[in-house]
């Protein structure tokens, strides 16, 4: 109804914003814009104070960027150094000379006996069934010898090798083979007392097998290579079954 004073409708309904008038049936936003007018006065002064700021800020304040990863130098080098330990002196003993004089030996029970020939003089070691070293006399840790052993492995002469091979690289240290063949296996090694050491194995098949049934080995120092080659051959070419 028209307000009494004003002669004009006032709309005046509960839950409607007051300050909504309606002048001849359309809506007054006097009151509305005083508002919109403040709030653009406020949002303008934090624009130019920004702005401001912004302005006046120095390099350091400037925000940090991200780039690519960038190479660091490398505190410590990309592959491990192997450092060569240096071996220790051997041992103060006479080398071994070839052309050795020889005496025949045989081991092992028939029919799995075998003949075979050995340095004169040099003293025998039972290492176990079927296994025995001889030595020089008066022989030392870290000198020469060798060693003889009946196989019954049910395995050629080139898997006896293959075995030996992991066996010993298992057992022992800096293992390098310095030579090989389908029956035999040259090799150096770095001994508990840090010495390099020579060792070479040979396997032998009964005539007609294939599997290997006698073994023997040489080993020594660096300046027994000579006899030791000899001694090699001589034992390999002596090697007989026995009944």
């Amino acid at each position: 109804m028209p307000d009494p004073r004003t002669g004009v409708f006032k709309y005046d309904r509960p839950g409607q914003h007051p300050d909504l008038i309606a002048v001849n049936g359309v809506f007054s936003l006097v009151t509305v814009n005083r508002r919109v007018i403040g709030l653009f006065l406020v949002l303008l002064l934090l624009g130019l104070g920004a702005g401001y700021a912004w302005a006046s800020s120095t390099p350091d304040d400037e925000p940090r960027r991200f780039t690519g990863a960038e190479p660091v130098p490398a505190s410590s080098p990309s592959f491990p150094v192997v450092v060569e330990v240096p071996y220790a002196d051997d041992v103060d003993f006479p080398a071994l000379q070839p052309d050795l004089d020889y005496v025949r030996n045989t081991i092992g029970d028939k029919p799995f006996g075998y003949a075979y020939r050995r340095p004169k003089g040099w003293i025998p070691s039972g290492i176990g069934a079927g296994e025995v070293t001889f030595s020089p006399p008066d022989s030392v840790v870290g000198d020469y010898g060798m060693r003889v052993k009946v196989v019954n492995a049910r395995l050629t002469p080139e898997e006896m090798k293959d075995q030996k091979l992991d066996a010993l690289e298992l057992a022992e240290d800096d293992v390098k083979v310095v030579g090989e063949f389908a029956d035999t296996l040259a090799i150096t090694y770095r001994s508990d007392e840090n010495r390099l050491r020579y060792n070479t194995f040979r396997w032998f098949t009964d005539p007609g097998g294939g599997f290997a049934t006698f073994e023997t080995s040489v080993y020594g120092r660096e300046r027994d290579l000579d006899g030791l080659t000899d001694l090699l051959d001589q034992v390999s070419a002596s090697v007989r079954k026995v009944g």
